[in-house]
């Protein structure tokens, strides 16, 4: 556990926000065995018993990949489900699991359609922040010159469910395998 972890919890109690959404990797947790990654999880969990604001977990590529990383996580965050909802005074923040092994950064199948419902239920809100730890999109080079393209998911022309609520992107993607502190993506009506 990085020493700038600890200073980040301090700084955070001190600011004291309404909440925090961690986005994703609490451990590196990649293969290890079961005594490893209890050690590993006990680290962490007693720097964030410190943390003051309640606490969102995205869960990351080394969270919810095998069924001993899947249980520490769930045992930790006391999170059931690797995507859900909630909502803070009229704003709606949805966590989305994007790193599923053995998909391409893509929400498919159930989790489609609970976000396709959730987008739904909650087009009143005042607003709605999405997090992931992968980004919907992938960077593209052609011609020496780098792009973003997005995946369905959020493509207002290719996802029906983004264009018939009318969201539109409102903020810009963040990623934490990419060098970022969070994966968001924030829509608005």
């Amino acid at each position: 556990m990085p020493v700038a972890y600890k200073r980040i919890l301090t700084d955070i109690n001190l600011i004291n926000p309404d909440l925090i959404v961690h986005t994703g990797d609490l451990v590196f947790g990649y293969g290890d065995s079961e005594e490893q990654l209890k050690i590993e999880y006990s680290k962490v969990g007693k720097l964030i018993s410190t943390v003051v604001p309640k606490i969102y977990f995205v869960p990351g590529n080394h969270d919810f990949q095998t069924p001993l990383t899947t249980k520490h996580f769930i045992e930790l965050t006391g999170q059931k489900r690797d995507y859900f909802s909630f909502d803070r005074e009229g704003v709606t923040f949805i966590i989305l699991n994007s790193d599923v092994p053995g998909q391409v950064r893509e929400i498919t199948g159930e989790h489609r359609k609970w976000l396709e419902n959730e987008l739904e239920k909650k087009k009143s809100s005042r607003g709605i922040f999405v997090f992931m730890y992968r980004p919907p999109f992938s960077f593209l080079k052609e011609q020496g010159v780098q792009y973003i393209q997005f995946i369905p998911l959020v493509e207002r022309k290719s996802n029906p469910v983004v264009k018939k609520l009318g969201l539109r992107l409102a903020s810009p993607v963040f990623s934490s395998p990419y060098g970022f502190d969070i994966s968001q993506i924030v829509f608005s009506a």
